[in-house]
C-alpha cells in the first residue's frame, strides 16, 4: 500500500511538473537543477562590434549592454498594451527597429544616437498583420484566409514581394538561422505555412535575400534550418534532419532521424570543421543536448551520425530552453534562454560532437558573457 502510494505521488509530481512550463518540454521542468533568474530573454537582437555594444529583448523589454560592461541599461520599456514583442538591430544604419503589440501591431525606429523614437507607418487594408525578422525585413500578412503575404524591405513596405501559399493557409513559422550574426537583408531566411487538416498541409518558401523561392513542402512542421554554402539543413519538429540544395530546393534527402523532438524555432546551432559540419541541437523534451554531424564532401552518403552531449557545454545548457543565440566568431556564440540567463559559449570545433569537457573550450556563467 505504501509503495502504491509513493507511486501515485510521483505520478502526480510528473503531471504537475509538466503543466509548470510546457514550452520547455517535460524533462527540462523536472530536471532545472538551478534556480531560474528574474530575467526572462526573448531575444538577443545584434551587436555593434566585438567588445562593443549588445542589445537583446527581455520581458521588460529592450535594453544595451555597452563595452562588456557588468550592467545593461533599459532603452525600451514594455508596458501594458506596448510590449516590444521582437527587435532588428540595423548594423548599417545603426538603429534599432522593433515590433510591439500597441494597436495589435505597431513598427518604431529607435535612434541610438540621439534617443530619438520614430514610428513607422505600417500599410493599411489589405494588410492585417507583420511579422519583424531580425535582419530588418517585414513580413506583412494579408486579409484573413487569403493566405497572401508580403516580404519588405523595412523602409519600403508598401512594395515587397508577394506570396500567394493558397486560401485557408496561414502562417506557421519564420525561421532564421540560428548562428545569425548581423542585420543583412540579404540574409536567408524561410517562411513555412500552414493549413489545418487531417493531417495539416504546409507550404514552405525560401528567401535567398532577393528573391521567394517555393521549396519542398512534404518535410512537415519544421523546427529550424541552417545555410552552408549553397546547402540548406533542415530539421523538423519530430527530429528528423533534411539535406537541401538551393538550386533543387524541391528535393529533400532525410539524412537521420533523432529519437526526440524540437519546439519550433529551435536551437540548431552549425560549428565547421572543415571536413564535417555540427549541429548542436536543444532537443524540447530531454535532460541532454544532440548533436549531428554531417560529411560536407558528400552529405547525402549514408554517414551522418548524431550523438548525445551531456558534459561539457551540454553540462550547462542542457536543461535550459534556448530561445534565442547569435555568432561571435566561428567557434563562440551567445545563447539567450527563457529562464536561465545569458551565456557566452567557445566550443572547440574539433570536439564539438564528443561528450565530454573537450567539446567547450570557455562558458560564462549565467550572465556573465562576454561578447
Amino acid at each position: 500500500m505504501k509503495k502504491t502510494l509513493i507511486i501515485i505521488a510521483a505520478i502526480a509530481l510528473l503531471f504537475s511538473s509538466c503543466n509548470a512550463d510546457a514550452t520547455g518540454g517535460l524533462f527540462k521542468t523536472i530536471t532545472e537543477a538551478r534556480e531560474a533568474l528574474t530575467i526572462k530573454h526573448m531575444q538577443v537582437v545584434g551587436r555593434k562590434g566585438a567588445n562593443d555594444t549588445l542589445w537583446f529583448l527581455t520581458r521588460e523589454g529592450l535594453f544595451v549592454k555597452k563595452n562588456n560592461a557588468t550592467g545593461a541599461e533599459s532603452v525600451v520599456k514594455s508596458v501594458e498594451g506596448n510590449r516590444v514583442q521582437s527587435s532588428a538591430y540595423l548594423n548599417d544604419a545603426a538603429k534599432l527597429l522593433y515590433k510591439t503589440d500597441k494597436d495589435d501591431g505597431s513598427l518604431f525606429e529607435y535612434d541610438p544616437a540621439t534617443n530619438v523614437t520614430t514610428p513607422k507607418a505600417v500599410p493599411p487594408a489589405p494588410i492585417t498583420d507583420f511579422r519583424l525578422m531580425p535582419n530588418g525585413k517585414v513580413v506583412l500578412k494579408g486579409a484573413k484566409d487569403s493566405g497572401e503575404f508580403w516580404v519588405a524591405d523595412y523602409n519600403d513596405l508598401n512594395n515587397g514581394k508577394k506570396i500567394d501559399a493558397g486560401a485557408g493557409f496561414d502562417l506557421y513559422g519564420l525561421f532564421t538561422p540560428s548562428d545569425y550574426e548581423k542585420s543583412d537583408t540579404s540574409k536567408e531566411f524561410i517562411l513555412s505555412f500552414v493549413k489545418s487538416g487531417s493531417p495539416n498541409e504546409y507550404r514552405n518558401y525560401y528567401h535567398d535575400g532577393t528573391n521567394v523561392k517555393a521549396m519542398n513542402n512534404d518535410l512537415g512542421p519544421i523546427a529550424n534550418f541552417a545555410v552552408i554554402g549553397t546547402d540548406l539543413y533542415i530539421l523538423t519538429d519530430e527530429g528528423a534532419l533534411h539535406h537541401v540544395k538551393t538550386n533543387t530546393l524541391n528535393v529533400a534527402v532525410k539524412l537521420k532521424d533523432n529519437t526526440v523532438g524540437y519546439e519550433r524555432n529551435a536551437f540548431f546551432y552549425p560549428v565547421d570543421d572543415g571536413t564535417n559540419v555540427h549541429f548542436i541541437t536543444n532537443p524540447s523534451s530531454s535532460d541532454s543536448m544532440s548533436v549531428f554531424s554531417v560529411v560536407k564532401a558528400d552529405p547525402n552518403a549514408d554517414t551522418t551520425t548524431v550523438g548525445t552531449i551531456k558534459n561539457g557545454y551540454a553540462a550547462v545548457l542542457k536543461d535550459t530552453f534556448i530561445v534565442s543565440s547569435l555568432k561571435l566568431d566561428e567557434e563562440t556564440f551567445l545563447v539567450a534562454t527563457q529562464k536561465h540567463g545569458m551565456y557566452s559559449v567557445k566550443v572547440d570545433k574539433n570536439n564539438v560532437s564528443k561528450n565530454d569537457d573537450t567539446n567547450v573550450q570557455e562558458i560564462s556563467k549565467a550572465e556573465e558573457y562576454t561578447f
